[in-house]
């Protein structure tokens, strides 16, 4: 449930990544930040989104089998949390580009 809490947090976070920088300018050039662009910026967003909904589901689907089987649960919600983490370090390298 923590991870699902977490992953909104991200997803509503995200959005604000936008006001990174403080002007975009007006011409389009090599050093126009990538929040500038709104094409990539949108693709990197919604890439993110996809990429936590996906953790997310897969993640509880994990914990749910393994749960079935009598297995250990915490390798699953460890794993999810740090591909999670992964994820948003990612998608912050490549907003700030």
């Amino acid at each position: 449930m923590l991870q699902v809490l977490g992953t909104l947090v991200l997803g509503i976070v995200s959005i604000f990544t936008i006001f990174t920088t403080d002007s975009c300018g007006t011409s389009t050039s090599a050093t126009v930040p990538a929040v500038c662009d709104s094409d990539y910026f949108g693709g990197v967003l919604i890439g993110y989104w996809i990429s936590l909904v996906v953790l997310v589901v897969v993640t509880l689907i994990a914990i749910i089998v393994a749960t079935a089987r009598s297995a250990a649960v915490w390798p699953w919600s460890v794993g999810g949390v740090v591909l999670t983490f992964v994820a948003t370090i990612v998608f912050f390298v490549l907003i700030s580009r």
